[in-house]
């Protein structure tokens, strides 16, 4: 754990107490839990500079370095089940590295979690590993599936891949934050975008074009080793912002989400 989740499990105890309830209701009446502000971090340049400095903490650069490295030796490696139990621990450990970037924003962190000390269990990065990778598949599968049956990109293919853009993100945090594949609940799901819809529309925006124009550069730079690394370092160093943006997204807007995570 973090000491910018710490500093939030610890504070807990000066919180207000909230009532229990459902996943999707609570009582109105009650008293609302105060926001918790024991471990933010004030932001020193304006939002759309330092947002993108997430990652500039020593362990948020190792994280980036190691990852690259070893994804480049699994792709020389030759396959086989070796093979295949050190991609799964890989990219297991670097989705719950993803994931933990995405938990220290929401309580409000602005530079990548230090977790040198703190490893996960390889079954708990392998299970974050399989719900992240089972909800994009979840996503990927209506366009895939109407391209199949119809063999065009058309208005209602763009139609089903928009409404994938659009419900993603919110999806993606929902899972994250939770804990669970299971919290992918439509209720939760369109009840939150309704709850802060322009903070959302922003969100999303900056989310895709980090992730979109980050995966074209690593595209076009994958010519030469040198520059297939380079790609695919700045790939992982913007996705780790792009969870950083989704993380506040959350800090921001947690009393309209009322989650109550």
């Amino acid at each position: 754990m973090s000491a910018a989740r710490r500093d939030y499990e610890l504070s807990k105890d000066a919180e207000e107490d909230k009532p229990t309830g459902t996943l999707f209701s609570g009582d109105p009446n009650a008293p609302k839990r105060k926001k918790n502000t024991a471990q933010v971090q004030e932001r020193k340049l304006p939002f759309f500079v330092d947002v993108f400095l997430f990652p500039i903490s020593l362990a948020g650069i190792i994280q980036v370095v190691v990852y690259v490295i070893a994804s480049f030796v699994l792709r020389v490696l030759p396959i086989g089940i070796c093979w295949g139990i050190i991609m799964v621990v890989v990219n297991g450990y670097m989705y719950w590295y993803f994931c933990e970037c995405i938990r220290d924003s929401a309580v409000g962190a602005i530079r990548a979690p230090d977790v040198i000390t703190t490893h996960p269990d390889i079954p708990d990065a392998i299970s974050e590993f399989r719900r992240i990778v089972a909800l994009m598949v979840l996503f990927a599968l209506p366009s895939v599936a109407y391209y199949v049956y119809t063999r065009q990109v058309d208005t209602p293919f763009w139609i089903i891949t928009g409404a994938v853009g659009l419900f993603f993100p919110i999806s993606l945090l929902a899972v994250v934050m939770y804990g669970y594949l299971s919290a992918m609940n439509p209720i939760l799901i369109i009840r939150s975008v309704i709850a802060a819809p322009l903070g959302y529309v922003g969100t999303i925006a900056v989310f895709w074009v980090l992730v979109g124009v980050s995966e074209f550069l690593r595209v076009l730079m994958s010519a030469t080793i040198a520059l297939d690394l380079l790609g695919s370092a700045f790939l992982t160093y913007m996705t780790l912002v792009a969870g950083h943006v989704l993380g506040r997204f959350y800090f921001n807007n947690s009393e309209k989400l009322d989650w109550e995570v």
